[in-house]
């Protein structure tokens, strides 16, 4: 998506993680994403995000246009429905989101 304009950053809120090793994490996950550490949970908080992993899309005017779960699956090989991928699909197609809020799995 980062060719159509979308950039992703991956927020870690929990007050116990040191940000190196986050990016020990992430690396080990090969997730290569800006790493932003949310401490006190503060853009959690303003985004409404409870749950990890939970997606957020926020719109230019600083909207939240769609809240919720990346898939409906842990396992890569059941995933059915990919909910962050259609709720980006409809904000870079103009259209409203039409499941901007999916509960986390």
């Amino acid at each position: 998506y980062a060719k159509r304009g979308v950039a992703f950053y991956l927020v870690n809120s929990n007050a116990s993680d040191a940000l190196d090793e986050y990016a020990k994490w992430a690396k080990g996950r090969k997730l290569f994403l800006p790493l932003v550490k949310d401490n006190g949970t503060t853009l959690a908080d303003t985004l409404g995000a409870g749950t990890t992993p939970e997606a957020v899309v926020v719109l230019p005017d600083k909207t939240v246009a769609y809240r919720g779960s990346i898939d409906d699956s842990t396992d890569e090989k059941k995933v059915s429905r990919r909910d962050l991928a259609d709720a980006l699909e409809d904000v870079l197609a103009g259209r409203a989101v039409r499941r901007p809020r999916v509960l986390p799995t």
